[in-house]
Protein backbone atom coordinates (compact mmCIF):
# COMPACT_ATOMS: atom_id res chain seq x y z
CA UNK A 1 0.00 0.00 0.00
CA UNK A 2 2.99 1.88 0.72
CA UNK A 3 5.43 1.06 -1.07
CA UNK A 4 6.03 4.15 -3.16
CA UNK A 5 6.89 6.17 0.09
CA UNK A 6 9.19 4.26 1.34
CA UNK A 7 11.26 3.58 -1.87
CA UNK A 8 11.41 7.35 -1.37
CA UNK A 9 11.94 7.45 2.10
CA UNK A 10 15.24 5.33 1.64
CA UNK A 11 15.87 7.01 -1.37
CA UNK A 12 16.09 10.24 0.83
CA UNK A 13 17.91 8.42 3.68
CA UNK A 14 20.75 7.40 1.06
CA UNK A 15 21.31 10.75 0.53
CA UNK A 16 21.16 12.29 3.79
CA UNK A 17 18.11 14.70 2.81
CA UNK A 18 15.62 15.26 4.70
CA UNK A 19 11.97 14.90 3.20
CA UNK A 20 8.18 15.40 3.28
CA UNK A 21 4.98 13.42 2.45
CA UNK A 22 1.51 14.86 2.67
CA UNK A 23 -1.40 12.14 4.19
CA UNK A 24 0.31 9.09 4.38
CA UNK A 25 -0.77 7.50 7.12
CA UNK A 26 -4.68 8.56 7.84
CA UNK A 27 -4.83 6.19 10.28
CA UNK A 28 -2.59 8.24 12.43
CA UNK A 29 -5.72 10.61 13.18
CA UNK A 30 -6.59 7.68 15.88
CA UNK A 31 -3.43 9.87 17.63
CA UNK A 32 -5.44 12.13 19.47
CA UNK A 33 -5.56 13.85 23.11
CA UNK A 34 -7.49 10.53 24.21
CA UNK A 35 -4.28 8.36 22.93
CA UNK A 36 -2.10 11.10 24.58
CA UNK A 37 -3.91 10.83 27.60
CA UNK A 38 -4.19 7.05 27.96
CA UNK A 39 -0.28 6.57 27.31
CA UNK A 40 0.42 9.14 30.06
CA UNK A 41 -2.03 6.86 32.62
CA UNK A 42 -0.59 3.89 31.78
CA UNK A 43 3.30 5.49 32.10
CA UNK A 44 2.30 7.11 35.33
CA UNK A 45 0.76 3.82 36.55
CA UNK A 46 3.58 1.94 35.93
CA UNK A 47 6.85 3.80 36.14
CA UNK A 48 5.24 6.56 38.77
CA UNK A 49 5.71 9.65 35.74
CA UNK A 50 2.85 11.71 34.71
CA UNK A 51 4.20 13.83 31.56
CA UNK A 52 1.33 16.00 32.47
CA UNK A 53 2.45 17.57 35.76
CA UNK A 54 6.25 17.47 35.11
CA UNK A 55 5.22 19.87 32.45
CA UNK A 56 7.41 18.32 29.49
CA UNK A 57 6.52 18.04 26.10
CA UNK A 58 7.04 14.27 25.15
CA UNK A 59 5.87 10.83 26.52
CA UNK A 60 6.98 7.42 25.95
CA UNK A 61 7.95 4.99 25.12
CA UNK A 62 4.33 4.73 23.41
CA UNK A 63 5.47 1.51 21.03
CA UNK A 64 2.99 -0.84 22.24
CA UNK A 65 -0.06 1.18 22.17
CA UNK A 66 -2.50 -0.75 19.77
CA UNK A 67 -2.92 2.60 18.01
CA UNK A 68 0.67 2.83 17.44
CA UNK A 69 2.23 -0.60 17.31
CA UNK A 70 0.83 -1.18 13.73
CA UNK A 71 2.75 2.26 12.71
CA UNK A 72 6.25 1.48 15.05
CA UNK A 73 6.54 -2.26 13.27
CA UNK A 74 5.62 -1.15 9.75
CA UNK A 75 8.65 1.11 10.28
CA UNK A 76 10.73 -1.36 11.38
CA UNK A 77 10.13 -3.73 8.37
CA UNK A 78 10.05 -1.19 5.66
CA UNK A 79 13.09 1.27 7.01
CA UNK A 80 16.66 0.71 5.76
CA UNK A 81 19.15 0.73 8.47
CA UNK A 82 22.25 2.03 7.92
CA UNK A 83 25.22 1.39 10.00
CA UNK A 84 24.71 0.51 13.34
CA UNK A 85 21.52 1.69 13.59
CA UNK A 86 19.37 -0.85 15.93
CA UNK A 87 17.84 1.07 19.10
CA UNK A 88 14.51 2.06 18.49
CA UNK A 89 12.51 4.86 20.13
CA UNK A 90 8.79 6.14 19.96
CA UNK A 91 7.24 8.98 21.60
CA UNK A 92 4.59 11.48 21.43
CA UNK A 93 5.45 15.39 21.79
CA UNK A 94 2.77 17.23 22.49
CA UNK A 95 1.78 20.80 22.85
CA UNK A 96 -1.42 21.65 24.90
CA UNK A 97 -2.32 24.77 22.94
CA UNK A 98 -0.15 27.19 20.33
CA UNK A 99 1.39 29.18 23.17
CA UNK A 100 3.10 25.95 24.59
CA UNK A 101 6.88 26.16 22.91
CA UNK A 102 8.30 22.64 22.10
CA UNK A 103 11.95 23.04 21.66
CA UNK A 104 14.60 25.44 20.32
CA UNK A 105 16.24 24.67 16.77
CA UNK A 106 18.24 21.43 17.90
CA UNK A 107 19.63 18.17 16.13
CA UNK A 108 19.16 14.82 17.32
CA UNK A 109 21.90 12.22 16.43
CA UNK A 110 19.15 9.99 15.47
CA UNK A 111 17.39 9.79 12.21
CA UNK A 112 13.97 10.63 13.08
CA UNK A 113 10.81 10.30 11.68
CA UNK A 114 7.55 12.83 12.65
CA UNK A 115 4.11 11.49 11.85
CA UNK A 116 1.50 13.88 12.41
CA UNK A 117 -1.27 12.51 14.53
CA UNK A 118 -3.92 15.24 16.22
CA UNK A 119 -3.94 18.95 15.17
CA UNK A 120 -1.50 20.76 13.24
CA UNK A 121 2.30 21.61 13.94
CA UNK A 122 4.84 24.00 11.84
CA UNK A 123 7.74 22.23 11.14
CA UNK A 124 11.22 24.58 10.64
CA UNK A 125 13.65 22.07 8.75
CA UNK A 126 17.68 24.42 8.30
CA UNK A 127 20.20 23.34 7.20
CA UNK A 128 23.27 24.87 9.29
CA UNK A 129 26.07 25.73 6.16
CA UNK A 130 23.59 27.80 4.54
CA UNK A 131 21.63 28.46 7.12
CA UNK A 132 18.26 28.57 4.47
CA UNK A 133 14.89 27.38 6.30
CA UNK A 134 12.05 25.23 5.21
CA UNK A 135 8.71 25.23 7.00
CA UNK A 136 6.45 22.44 6.73
CA UNK A 137 2.49 22.64 8.15
CA UNK A 138 1.89 19.28 9.32
CA UNK A 139 -1.55 18.03 9.18
CA UNK A 140 -2.62 14.72 10.14
CA UNK A 141 -1.40 11.77 8.09
CA UNK A 142 1.93 13.99 6.95
CA UNK A 143 5.19 12.22 7.41
CA UNK A 144 8.43 14.51 7.81
CA UNK A 145 12.35 12.18 7.52
CA UNK A 146 14.61 14.23 9.29
CA UNK A 147 18.36 12.62 8.84
CA UNK A 148 20.53 12.87 11.61
CA UNK A 149 22.52 16.14 13.14
CA UNK A 150 19.56 18.42 10.39
CA UNK A 151 18.49 21.24 12.65
CA UNK A 152 15.01 21.48 13.32
CA UNK A 153 11.77 23.06 15.27
CA UNK A 154 8.47 21.97 16.00
CA UNK A 155 6.24 25.55 16.19
CA UNK A 156 2.97 24.16 17.51
CA UNK A 157 -0.35 25.98 15.65
CA UNK A 158 -2.32 24.62 18.44
CA UNK A 159 -2.93 21.71 20.61
CA UNK A 160 -1.37 18.85 19.02
CA UNK A 161 0.58 15.24 19.36
CA UNK A 162 3.06 14.07 16.86
CA UNK A 163 4.54 10.55 16.63
CA UNK A 164 8.39 10.65 16.84
CA UNK A 165 9.73 7.45 15.43
CA UNK A 166 13.89 7.23 15.98
CA UNK A 167 16.41 5.10 14.82
CA UNK A 168 19.69 5.28 16.76
CA UNK A 169 23.22 4.36 16.16
CA UNK A 170 24.32 1.94 18.72
CA UNK A 171 27.68 3.97 19.39
CA UNK A 172 25.43 6.84 20.58
CA UNK A 173 23.55 5.02 22.66
CA UNK A 174 26.13 3.41 24.16
CA UNK A 175 27.92 6.88 24.57
CA UNK A 176 25.00 8.37 26.17
CA UNK A 177 24.33 4.94 28.42
CA UNK A 178 27.30 6.02 30.95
Amino acid sequence: MREDFWKELNEARATNEHRYWQNIFPEAANLDMNCLSENNQYLSITGSENSFLNQKSMLGPVQSDTRVKPIYTEWITNFDRHGTETNWNALFFYSMSDRDQAFNMHSDTETVCLIQGYGDVGMVVGNAETLEKTIYHMKTGDVILIPPLTIHKPVPIGPRVTLSIGSMPNKYSQQNSR
